[in-house]
């Protein structure tokens, strides 16, 4: 049985104004015993960057090896694999197979950043958007279990509201070249 601490109650609103995309979806989303709460609000940032009738957040207890947020196409082939934090070098050149776009959404300073560059720049599917500490830290220090996020997404910029505040950063889309 799941620890009901770990349980999130989430509704999202998005409001994605380059590509007049506006949706809303409620769902319950469980922070999992080896995730920490930044991969975890990467996660749904990243769930939110996608079309939410599209896209799926997936369990990594399943027997399949699958992104954290992806989009699937009726072949079972990803048409979009987005992972967040710091994933492996191993898995996303795995991931490269199995997806025809890879996004990995992590924070803009990290070491596994400077470390892993000159490889991920082998990856030709790949875009690497990073989003600025300070933004995940706020969020982090409001969260609770319930959540109510109104997002916005225009040029290249995100927002997010719940009931604690306004928290506003730059998607950065990083050149590997």
């Amino acid at each position: 049985m799941a620890d009901k601490s770990r349980l999130f109650k989430a509704h999202i609103d998005v409001s994605d104004i380059d590509h007049h995309r506006y949706e809303h979806k409620d769902f319950t989303l469980a922070l999992l015993p080896n995730e920490d709460i930044t991969h975890f609000l990467l996660k749904l940032i990243g769930y939110s960057l996608l079309p939410l009738n599209e896209a799926n957040i997936y369990s990594p207890k399943a027997h399949v090896f699958n992104p954290d947020v992806g989009i699937q196409s009726l072949d079972e082939r990803f048409e979009i694999w987005l992972d967040a934090g710091f994933p492996s070098i191993k898995r996303i050149d795995k991931a490269s197979h199995k997806a025809k776009q890879i996004i990995i959404l992590t924070p803009t300073y990290s070491d596994w950043l400077d470390e892993n560059k000159q490889k991920l720049r082998l990856i030709d599917n790949l875009q690497l958007i990073s989003i600025d500490n300070c933004f995940i830290n706020n969020i982090e220090d409001n969260i609770e279990r319930k959540l109510d996020w109104s997002v916005i997404l225009e040029s290249n910029k995100i927002s997010i509201s719940d009931n604690h505040g306004f928290y506003e950063a730059n998607l950065n889309t990083l050149s590997l070249a």
